[in-house]
């Protein structure tokens, strides 16, 4: 499957959640922390819908981890962290590369 290909069905996936793509739509190249992200997505929400909860971007941001688009350097479970952040990963910024070149 060509690179392209797997972007696209990637942004389908992603788009399918408006939470997904909110966290999405926020994440930096830089670590960020789950709170920062959180205050982030509602901003942009405007009155377009109800704001999201933090565990709601957790959640978001894990689903996003699995599908190795965001990593968080320092999330280890079985020592319930607070404090957790994430940022873009090589596959995070060429997905976002891919979305900005679709929508020109």
């Amino acid at each position: 499957m060509q690179k392209q290909d797997e972007l696209a069905i990637i942004r389908a996936k992603l788009a399918n959640g408006r939470q997904h793509e909110l966290a999405f739509n926020v994440l930096e190249e830089n670590a960020v922390a789950v709170g920062e992200i959180t205050r982030k997505v509602n901003k942009l929400i405007d009155k377009k819908g109800p704001e999201l909860r933090l565990r709601e971007v957790s959640r978001a941001l894990k689903w996003l981890a699995e599908n190795n688009l965001a990593y968080s350097p320092n999330y280890k479970p079985e020592q319930g962290i607070k404090g957790i952040v994430y940022r873009l990963t090589p596959k995070g910024k060429d997905l976002r590369k891919f979305i900005e070149k679709i929508k020109g």
